[in-house]
């Protein structure tokens, strides 16, 4: 199929060289050449490999529990997904220090964390599921407005189903507000998840 393409391809530039005056023959020549090393060169996808694109909005809230003796607490927030794998529920845990080395760069008014660590998992409408970890990441927090935006970076490590087995990597840029600071850290969150997913 890709050698008959090729050949059709520069058959129909010879039918239109011979319709056509020398210079523009030059320029449709060039033009082919450049198209065929296009085809032969192109990146090609890895077998198996699925692009990550999903929606999330939901809510969290801080919680009192130090689930890995580091004397940080974790928060939780549950969301609805909806994208690559259809609708669907995710729930994150994560914890934040605030950042020390400024390595962490906000705007006027916020201050900087650092993601520790954090763990996901998407459920999917047909109950699959996939688990990802991320220790790269960082939030910015505005302790009047409540406002926030970070961003967290991470590998998919296995998952059930449909899922079971994958692994990947992804990108999670996220904001919201934080209407109860100091006390429960309730909060409103949305955010994008892009990436790959191998199975």
């Amino acid at each position: 199929m890709y050698i008959k393409a090729k050949i059709g391809l520069f058959q129909g530039l010879d039918y239109v060289l011979n319709a056509m005056g020398s210079v523009r023959r030059g320029m449709l020549f060039a033009l082919g050449v450049m198209l065929g090393i296009g085809v032969l060169f192109a990146p090609v996808a890895s077998a198996g490999d699925t692009a990550v694109s999903i929606r999330y909005v939901g809510t969290g809230i801080d919680t009192p529990f130090d689930t890995n003796d580091d004397g940080l607490l974790v928060s939780i927030t549950t969301a609805d997904t909806k994208g690559t794998f259809g609708k669907g529920a995710i729930a994150i845990t994560a914890e934040f220090a605030i950042n020390e080395d400024g390595t962490v760069v906000c705007e006027a008014g916020y201050v900087p964390f650092d993601l520790i660590q954090s763990t996901a998992i998407l459920t999917c409408a047909d109950q699959s599921q996939l688990a990802g970890v991320s220790d790269a990441g960082y939030l910015c927090l505005n302790f009047m407005t409540g406002h926030y935006t970070g961003e967290a970076e991470g590998d998919y490590i296995g998952g059930t189903g449909r899922l079971e087995g994958a692994t990947g990597t992804y990108v999670s840029p996220f904001s919201g507000y934080n209407f109860e600071l100091g006390t429960t850290g309730f909060r409103s969150i949305e955010g994008t998840i892009e990436g790959f997913v191998r199975k």
